[in-house]
């Protein structure tokens, strides 16, 4: 994932927006950027060759930057076999005494996957992970996923716009522009999730991808 400075974004958040502190708009884009990225998942990226460990179930999720923080697995790979999300209600935790061929996973605590069943030392000694994750953007992010500010740095401007005008009890605050801004950024989103739909072929197939958070 490249990553690019979003002061262009944020200088679009301060011309519509007068008075507007440049601290402020510039968390205002982080959170405008946040929000866009956990609605559309568009920034997403693969790891591979994570290691696997003898015995061992449960594995960080890989994050690629200070910039970002994992927000969702789109997909989990053990070797060349897609494996398949289960949710905690469908998880035994007498799984956690067999080993063998992973076939599954769940979610677990913060960022966390544990493998059904844990992998042999076998299996361990000759196969990895891969994985498919949607970031979203750190709060104290100094740079955004350069397709976001590329070819959705206008909606992330718009999200700004939005979030700034709509706090009345300040100078610049504006109840009917926020609502206009508003309205444009949802259409945004939406646009670029019926993108990352179309694009997201291999997402799992049985429903359970789950924000981590």
């Amino acid at each position: 994932m490249l990553f690019k400075s979003f002061d262009e974004i944020k200088a679009k958040v301060l011309s519509v927006v007068p008075g507007l502190p440049d601290p402020v708009a510039k968390n205002l884009v982080i959170e405008s950027a946040i929000e866009f990225s956990k609605h559309t998942l568009i920034s997403q990226e693969t790891v591979e060759d994570v290691d696997l460990d003898p015995l061992e179930a449960i594995y960080d999720i890989e994050n690629v930057s200070s910039n970002t923080i994992p927000y969702m697995l789109m997909w989990l790979k053990a070797g060349n076999n897609p494996l398949t999300p289960v949710n905690h209600s469908g998880f035994s935790f007498a799984y956690a005494r067999v080993e063998g061929t992973p076939e599954k996973y769940v979610g677990i605590g913060q960022r966390q996957i544990r493998l059904i069943p844990a992998p042999s030392e076998g299996y361990a000694n000759t196969n990895s992970l891969d994985m498919r994750v949607a970031y979203i953007p750190s709060p104290s992010a100094k740079k955004l996923d350069r397709e976001l500010v590329e070819t959705w740095g206008f909606a992330i401007a718009l999200g700004a716009r939005y979030l700034a005008l709509e706090q009345i009890s300040m100078p610049w605050g504006n109840s009917k522009l926020s609502s206009k801004y508003e309205k444009d950024f949802f259409a945004e989103m939406s646009r670029c999730k019926i993108i990352v739909e179309r694009q997201n072929t291999t997402a799992s197939p049985t429903g359970y991808n789950q924000p981590f958070f």
